[in-house]
């Protein structure tokens, strides 16, 4: 399932899945998983809002468990025609994330430099009036 992401694991047999392109949060999300993918989860808001859109999957069981289970998820989205999302959803995600990334770099290069940071300060005005 191109569209979920799994995170690299480091020392751990908990596998973290990025379920966000699915375009469920929150009670959705566990709604989804429970009543469609017939599969009970750790969620990632339980671990705070940067665990949102993601999901916990234990990885101490037989190998074909973990695979039933993906392959639950896989089919439950594509019968409730969530797939249909995902690229877009990632591509728009990439977007804001690359947006952040040059503000940020842009901001910590401003606060290096005095002339930068006017020269931008300026910018901000000139565009809001």
């Amino acid at each position: 399932m191109p569209q979920v992401q799994a995170i690299r694991l480091e020392g751990t047999y908990l596998l973290w899945l990025d379920v966000s392109t699915l375009g469920l949060h929150g009670e959705a999300l566990h709604r989804f998983l429970l009543e469609k993918a017939k599969l009970h989860v750790d969620e990632g808001e339980m671990f705070g809002s940067a665990g949102e859109g993601f999901i916990r999957l234990n990885l101490a069981c037989d190998a074909q468990q973990v695979t039933d289970a993906i392959d639950r998820i896989a089919r439950a989205a594509k019968e409730e025609k969530l797939i249909w999302q995902p690229a877009q959803a990632m591509r728009q995600r990439n977007r804001q994330r690359q947006k952040r990334r040059l503000r940020q770099k842009t901001q910590r290069k401003a606060q290096q430099n005095p002339a930068l940071r006017k020269r931008l300060r300026t910018r901000a005005i000139s565009s809001s009036a």
